[in-house]
């Protein structure tokens, strides 16, 4: 099932508000508040991230672990466009 863009988007949404912990929900709703995802790479790299424990992801963002190769794009926007 092809899903149009914008469909994606919203869903991206719905998931990023979903989250186990709250830190990460408002930062990921900050983000896409400010940098709304406008191509296929930018969505597609979200969705795989959205797929990461929460846990894996507030140690990425805060610099306690070392990003992995596949999430660098969409962590480099996230910390650039947040200034984290």
């Amino acid at each position: 099932m092809n899903l149009s863009l914008e469909t994606r988007r919203k869903r991206i949404r719905i998931r990023a508000k979903q989250r186990g912990i709250l830190e990460i929900c408002v930062l990921f709703e900050r983000f896409l508040n400010i940098s709304p995802l406008i191509n296929e790479t930018e969505i597609m790299n979200f969705e795989q991230l959205l797929e990461e424990t929460d846990r894996d992801i507030e140690c990425w963002l805060s610099g306690l672990v070392e990003w992995p190769q596949q999430h660098i794009p969409i962590l480099n926007q996230i910390t650039k466009k947040l200034n984290l």
